[in-house]
Protein backbone atom coordinates (compact mmCIF):
# COMPACT_ATOMS: atom_id res chain seq x y z
CA UNK A 1 0.00 0.00 0.00
CA UNK A 2 1.63 3.31 -1.08
CA UNK A 3 2.25 6.06 1.43
CA UNK A 4 1.57 9.68 0.49
CA UNK A 5 4.29 12.06 1.70
CA UNK A 6 3.61 15.40 0.05
CA UNK A 7 4.58 14.82 -3.58
CA UNK A 8 6.47 11.63 -2.72
CA UNK A 9 4.87 8.22 -2.77
CA UNK A 10 6.74 5.34 -1.20
CA UNK A 11 5.59 1.75 -0.82
CA UNK A 12 6.36 -0.75 1.89
CA UNK A 13 8.29 -2.78 -0.67
CA UNK A 14 10.47 0.24 -1.47
CA UNK A 15 11.16 0.85 2.23
CA UNK A 16 12.23 -2.77 2.75
CA UNK A 17 14.34 -2.66 -0.41
CA UNK A 18 16.07 0.42 0.99
CA UNK A 19 16.76 -1.48 4.22
CA UNK A 20 18.38 -4.23 2.18
CA UNK A 21 20.36 -1.75 0.07
CA UNK A 22 21.73 -0.05 3.20
CA UNK A 23 23.48 -3.33 4.07
CA UNK A 24 24.64 -4.14 0.54
CA UNK A 25 28.30 -3.55 1.47
CA UNK A 26 28.08 -6.10 4.31
CA UNK A 27 28.34 -9.52 2.68
CA UNK A 28 28.85 -11.34 5.96
CA UNK A 29 29.98 -10.82 9.52
CA UNK A 30 30.96 -12.58 12.72
CA UNK A 31 30.10 -11.04 16.09
CA UNK A 32 30.28 -11.97 19.76
CA UNK A 33 27.04 -11.91 21.77
CA UNK A 34 26.63 -11.33 25.49
CA UNK A 35 23.21 -12.61 26.55
CA UNK A 36 21.26 -11.94 29.71
CA UNK A 37 17.73 -13.18 30.33
CA UNK A 38 15.00 -12.52 32.86
CA UNK A 39 12.26 -14.98 31.97
CA UNK A 40 9.24 -16.23 33.85
CA UNK A 41 9.68 -19.75 35.29
CA UNK A 42 13.18 -20.13 33.82
CA UNK A 43 16.51 -19.35 35.46
CA UNK A 44 19.12 -18.61 32.79
CA UNK A 45 22.65 -17.51 33.77
CA UNK A 46 24.45 -14.89 31.65
CA UNK A 47 25.92 -16.50 28.56
CA UNK A 48 28.03 -15.83 25.48
CA UNK A 49 27.67 -16.92 21.87
CA UNK A 50 29.17 -16.29 18.45
CA UNK A 51 26.78 -15.25 15.70
CA UNK A 52 27.55 -15.70 12.01
CA UNK A 53 25.55 -13.83 9.36
CA UNK A 54 25.68 -14.05 5.58
CA UNK A 55 23.53 -12.28 3.02
CA UNK A 56 20.69 -12.37 2.40
CA UNK A 57 19.39 -14.04 5.58
CA UNK A 58 21.64 -16.88 6.72
CA UNK A 59 22.23 -16.95 10.49
CA UNK A 60 24.18 -19.45 12.60
CA UNK A 61 24.94 -19.46 16.35
CA UNK A 62 27.88 -21.15 18.03
CA UNK A 63 27.34 -21.56 21.76
CA UNK A 64 27.67 -24.25 24.42
CA UNK A 65 25.97 -22.69 27.41
CA UNK A 66 22.82 -21.03 26.08
CA UNK A 67 20.00 -22.73 24.18
CA UNK A 68 17.44 -19.94 24.31
CA UNK A 69 18.46 -17.75 21.39
CA UNK A 70 15.44 -15.91 19.92
CA UNK A 71 16.20 -16.76 16.32
CA UNK A 72 12.95 -15.29 14.99
CA UNK A 73 14.07 -11.82 15.98
CA UNK A 74 17.36 -12.33 14.11
CA UNK A 75 15.50 -13.23 10.91
CA UNK A 76 14.12 -9.79 10.05
CA UNK A 77 15.60 -9.77 6.57
CA UNK A 78 13.60 -7.77 3.99
CA UNK A 79 13.73 -10.70 1.56
CA UNK A 80 12.18 -13.11 4.07
CA UNK A 81 9.61 -10.56 5.23
CA UNK A 82 8.33 -9.99 1.68
CA UNK A 83 8.23 -13.75 1.05
CA UNK A 84 6.13 -14.52 4.12
CA UNK A 85 4.02 -11.42 4.71
CA UNK A 86 1.65 -9.13 2.85
CA UNK A 87 1.98 -5.40 3.46
CA UNK A 88 -1.35 -4.04 4.70
CA UNK A 89 -0.51 -0.48 5.69
CA UNK A 90 2.36 2.01 5.73
CA UNK A 91 2.26 4.93 8.14
CA UNK A 92 4.57 7.85 8.81
CA UNK A 93 5.60 7.89 12.47
CA UNK A 94 8.33 8.91 14.89
CA UNK A 95 10.41 6.65 17.10
CA UNK A 96 12.68 8.01 19.83
CA UNK A 97 12.29 11.46 18.29
CA UNK A 98 13.38 10.40 14.80
CA UNK A 99 11.30 10.07 11.64
CA UNK A 100 10.25 6.50 10.92
CA UNK A 101 7.99 4.36 8.77
CA UNK A 102 5.55 2.02 10.49
CA UNK A 103 4.73 -0.99 8.30
CA UNK A 104 1.87 -3.35 9.23
CA UNK A 105 2.01 -6.83 7.69
CA UNK A 106 -0.06 -10.03 7.77
CA UNK A 107 1.14 -13.58 7.20
CA UNK A 108 0.41 -14.97 3.75
CA UNK A 109 -0.19 -18.49 5.07
CA UNK A 110 -3.22 -19.09 7.25
CA UNK A 111 -1.32 -21.46 9.54
CA UNK A 112 1.77 -19.29 9.85
CA UNK A 113 3.42 -19.28 13.24
CA UNK A 114 3.53 -15.47 13.27
CA UNK A 115 0.24 -14.03 12.07
CA UNK A 116 1.04 -10.36 12.46
CA UNK A 117 4.23 -8.35 12.05
CA UNK A 118 4.75 -4.65 12.57
CA UNK A 119 8.11 -3.00 11.96
CA UNK A 120 9.45 0.50 12.42
CA UNK A 121 12.13 1.64 9.96
CA UNK A 122 14.34 4.67 10.53
CA UNK A 123 13.60 7.03 7.63
CA UNK A 124 17.14 8.34 7.26
CA UNK A 125 19.48 5.39 7.78
CA UNK A 126 17.05 2.60 6.73
CA UNK A 127 17.43 0.35 9.76
CA UNK A 128 14.71 -1.75 11.38
CA UNK A 129 14.50 -0.12 14.80
CA UNK A 130 11.64 -2.07 16.33
CA UNK A 131 9.53 -5.11 15.47
CA UNK A 132 6.33 -6.44 16.96
CA UNK A 133 5.21 -10.04 16.43
CA UNK A 134 1.74 -11.32 17.27
CA UNK A 135 2.03 -14.88 18.57
CA UNK A 136 -0.40 -17.70 19.37
CA UNK A 137 -1.81 -17.78 22.87
CA UNK A 138 -2.34 -14.02 23.00
CA UNK A 139 1.37 -13.41 23.39
CA UNK A 140 3.44 -10.63 21.92
CA UNK A 141 7.14 -10.43 21.12
CA UNK A 142 8.76 -7.01 20.75
CA UNK A 143 12.33 -6.61 19.47
CA UNK A 144 14.07 -3.26 19.96
CA UNK A 145 17.43 -2.54 18.29
CA UNK A 146 20.17 -0.02 19.07
CA UNK A 147 22.75 0.43 16.30
CA UNK A 148 26.37 1.49 15.96
CA UNK A 149 28.43 2.35 12.92
CA UNK A 150 30.66 -0.56 11.87
CA UNK A 151 32.70 -0.75 8.66
CA UNK A 152 30.57 1.97 7.07
CA UNK A 153 27.23 0.33 7.88
CA UNK A 154 24.73 0.45 10.74
CA UNK A 155 24.86 -2.87 12.60
CA UNK A 156 23.12 -3.91 15.85
CA UNK A 157 24.86 -2.98 19.11
CA UNK A 158 22.04 -4.09 21.42
CA UNK A 159 18.87 -6.11 20.91
CA UNK A 160 16.22 -6.23 23.63
CA UNK A 161 13.46 -8.80 23.20
CA UNK A 162 10.38 -8.55 25.40
CA UNK A 163 7.75 -11.29 25.64
CA UNK A 164 4.37 -10.32 27.08
CA UNK A 165 1.13 -12.15 27.73
CA UNK A 166 -2.03 -10.23 26.88
CA UNK A 167 -4.53 -12.93 27.84
CA UNK A 168 -4.84 -16.24 29.67
CA UNK A 169 -1.79 -18.49 29.54
CA UNK A 170 -1.86 -21.49 27.21
CA UNK A 171 0.44 -24.47 26.81
CA UNK A 172 1.67 -23.76 23.31
CA UNK A 173 5.33 -23.76 22.40
CA UNK A 174 7.39 -20.69 23.13
CA UNK A 175 8.50 -18.23 20.44
CA UNK A 176 12.00 -19.01 21.71
CA UNK A 177 13.79 -22.31 21.39
CA UNK A 178 13.09 -24.41 24.47
CA UNK A 179 16.22 -25.00 26.56
CA UNK A 180 17.05 -28.33 28.16
CA UNK A 181 16.34 -27.01 31.67
CA UNK A 182 12.66 -26.40 30.97
CA UNK A 183 10.91 -29.43 32.49
CA UNK A 184 7.64 -29.35 30.57
CA UNK A 185 5.68 -27.49 27.91
CA UNK A 186 3.62 -25.74 30.59
CA UNK A 187 6.83 -24.20 32.00
CA UNK A 188 7.76 -22.48 28.74
CA UNK A 189 8.29 -18.75 29.50
CA UNK A 190 5.24 -16.56 28.82
CA UNK A 191 6.85 -13.25 29.63
CA UNK A 192 10.22 -11.75 30.30
CA UNK A 193 13.16 -10.06 28.63
CA UNK A 194 16.24 -11.22 26.76
CA UNK A 195 19.01 -8.68 26.16
CA UNK A 196 21.77 -9.31 23.61
CA UNK A 197 24.86 -7.09 23.35
CA UNK A 198 27.05 -7.29 20.25
CA UNK A 199 30.82 -6.76 20.23
CA UNK A 200 33.93 -7.56 18.20
CA UNK A 201 32.42 -7.41 14.72
CA UNK A 202 34.47 -8.95 11.90
CA UNK A 203 32.91 -7.83 8.63
CA UNK A 204 33.32 -9.43 5.18
CA UNK A 205 35.56 -12.27 6.29
CA UNK A 206 34.33 -14.58 3.52
CA UNK A 207 32.06 -17.00 5.39
CA UNK A 208 31.18 -20.10 3.37
CA UNK A 209 27.72 -21.58 2.95
CA UNK A 210 28.89 -24.79 4.64
CA UNK A 211 28.81 -22.98 7.99
CA UNK A 212 25.04 -22.51 7.65
CA UNK A 213 24.23 -26.04 6.45
CA UNK A 214 22.54 -28.10 9.19
CA UNK A 215 24.51 -31.15 10.19
CA UNK A 216 22.96 -34.40 9.02
CA UNK A 217 22.02 -36.91 11.74
CA UNK A 218 24.22 -40.02 11.87
CA UNK A 219 22.86 -42.90 9.82
CA UNK A 220 21.58 -45.97 11.62
CA UNK A 221 23.62 -49.04 11.01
Amino acid sequence: MPLQLGSTRISGETILNNVEAALASVHDYTVMLEITADLEQVRVPPAHATMYFKQPDQVHFDTRDFALLPKEAFSLSPTRILQRFTIEEVLRDTLDGESAYHIVLRAKEERARFRELQIYVNASRWTIEKAYLGLPGERNLTAQFVYSRVAGAWLPATLTITISQSGLATVETSPLESPANIPSRSAVPRKGTVTIRYSGYRVNVGLTDDLFTPALPPSNR
